[in-house]
Formats: structure tokens, sequence, C-alpha cells
């Protein structure tokens, strides 16, 4: 069986989930139809409740892939592989020869994007501003934090970027900026067409809006899904609540956490993030 030949690896909130359905309807291009299934993190490792899609060994991952014919790339989707650099070196176990991208985005957006799906999903009942607060002065010990609720730290990029970038050929690594595709999407998409040797003259249809019209039926779904669970229901509280709003101060505060990680990032991929710096 076939096994992938690129890996979408994140960021989370970064377009992945569109990005991912724009590849799969390329004729040369074959995804996985499960998005996010987080091999290269779980290998091995005992399945966290409520797992469902995640897969923990290399025979079932290996049959994500059973359906391939003559597709040139090969490719799923996982943004938990790139918030932890022990992931680089057992993809490349796996795969040497892979062709990593990934988006990035400005972790502040980020946080707050991350955030508010939360809130929509009904597993977060804090401000913006406590969240924020509060995993500041947790700082290391992140273990607390319910899997997912890492707004702060899922935005510290360089550490991650440059394990990658230590790990693979540079021809290999591959890391994009989500403001440009969200600017300009089909230029973004025909770089990873090239990166990836197929057809860059076919272009997706843009106007397919992922993640967006099918939200409230899929909050639905989540929030039954939480509901099913007594333990995480009381965890997580029975009422959603009002979005907080990101305040100017807020985001100062934001951002002179992340400047120097942002400032890392800039010198590991030469490429200009005053903007972020300058939120």
């Amino acid at each position: 069986m076939s096994l992938p030949n690129f890996l979408i690896i994140g960021a989370n909130k970064a377009g992945t989930t569109s990005l991912h359905s724009y590849l799969f309807s390329h004729p040369e291009i074959f995804m996985s139809k499960i998005k996010e299934p987080m091999f290269f993190a779980f290998d091995g490792k005992e399945l966290p409740v409520n797992s469902s899609g995640i897969i923990n060994n290399i025979n079932d991952y290996k049959k994500l892939f059973e359906d391939v014919t003559n597709e040139i790339a090969i490719g799923e989707a996982s943004t938990t592989y790139l918030h932890n650099s022990r992931f680089a070196e057992r993809i490349k176990s796996y795969i040497p020869n892979v062709n990593i991208i990934g988006i990035l985005r400005n972790p502040i957006d980020r946080a707050y994007s991350n955030y508010r799906m939360n809130v929509d999903f009904g597993i977060e009942k804090r401000s913006f501003k406590k969240c924020v607060i509060e995993e500041m002065k947790i700082g290391s010990k992140l273990n607390s934090i319910v899997q997912g609720k890492h707004y702060l730290h899922l935005g510290l990029y360089s550490k991650h970027v440059k394990k990658y970038i230590n790990t693979f050929p540079e021809k290999q690594v591959n890391f994009f900026l989500y403001e440009h595709y969200k600017e300009n999407p089909v230029d973004l998409i025909s770089q990873i067409h090239d990166i990836l040797g197929v057809n860059k003259d076919i272009v997706p249809d843009m106007s397919l809006k992922h993640n967006v019209s099918c939200k409230q039926d899929y909050i639905k779904i989540k929030r039954s899904c939480f509901k099913t669970s007594k333990h995480l229901y009381k965890l997580f509280g029975k009422k959603n609540i009002t979005k907080s709003q990101l305040t100017p101060q807020l985001s100062e505060t934001m951002n002179k956490f992340y400047r120097k990680d942002i400032n890392d990032l800039m010198d590991l991929l030469n490429i200009d993030l005053s903007n972020w710096l300058n939120y």
C-alpha cells in the first residue's frame, strides 16, 4: 500500500480544512478522506476520549491510502503535527522523502479564532482575557490545560518550524502565510501544485466555502458529542456564552508574549512578519 508523499501539518485555524478540500478536488492528488488522522502524533499510543478518526497504528493508517490508483501526489492533513517537535523525526522514520507543507497565521488572530470556535462548540465558558491570563500564568505546565485550549502556545511556531527545517532537506519543507492564502488562494495553491508536481492549470472552485456553510450543523453535532460524556459536559458547562472581544489592550499583551518568537521565525524563514509585530 501507498503512504503519503506530502503532509499538511498546520497550523490550527489557518485554512487547512479548505486547503484539504481544494487539493482533494484535483484529479492528480489523492487526499485521505479523513482529515486529521494524527497518526504521527499517536503512533503506538492509547487514544484519548472522543478520538473518532484518530489513528494509532500503521496498518490502519495505510488503509487510508488503499484506494490510490495513478495519482501523483498522496497526502493527508493533521494540524497536530506542527505543534510537537518530536513528530518531525517520527514522520521521517516512516516517509523520509515526504514534502512538508504548513500555513502559519498571525498568532493573535489564530488564538482568538480558536477561542471563538470553542465558544461556538460550547466547550469554552471563560472570557478570552481570562483564557490568555491563565495560560500565561501556567507557562510550561501546559498539561494542566484541556486539549484544544492551548490558545497562546499553539501560536509559538519557531521552535517547531526549526525542527522540521533541521530534520528534512530544505526543498522538502515549505511554509506559507495565511494572509497570502486569504488574499490570493489561487496563487498559493498553484505554488503547492508545483511542489507536488501536479498540473498547475487545474484550479479548484474557490466559490465553495469550507468550514462555513455547515458550521451550525457541525456545532450541534459537536455539542451533542460532549453531552454524551457526563464528565466532559460537567467539566465544560451546559451553557454557551457570548464571545468576549479581543481588545487593543489584550492584543498588546499578546503581542509582547509573541514578539521574540516572531523575530525568531523571521530569521528562520527569511520572511517579513512586521505586520505581525505591529498588530
